[in-house]
């Protein structure tokens, strides 16, 4: 999770809770994370789905997921 060094949330906002999925040459990768004191996390890495074509969907973890990675919607 280190690409989310230095964001900034909303005043009051309080996670205790962070889900990471990210692409990697047609893996998904997922990752759970729980802020058990102030600056601490625990979890880490809980499985992979792979993928077709850019889709793909499974139950790494603890929850069902659905992936697609085929960016449709294109600007012009």
């Amino acid at each position: 999770m280190s690409t989310m060094n230095g964001s900034v949330f909303s005043p009051g906002f309080q996670a205790t809770y962070a889900l990471d999925a990210n692409d990697y040459s047609g893996t998904t990768y997922v990752e759970e994370y729980t802020l058990t004191a102030p600056g601490t996390l625990s979890g880490g890495y809980v499985g992979a789905i792979g993928l077709t074509g850019g889709i793909g969907s499974g139950t790494p973890g603890v929850a069902t997921i659905g992936w697609n990675d085929t960016n449709a919607g294109r600007c012009q």
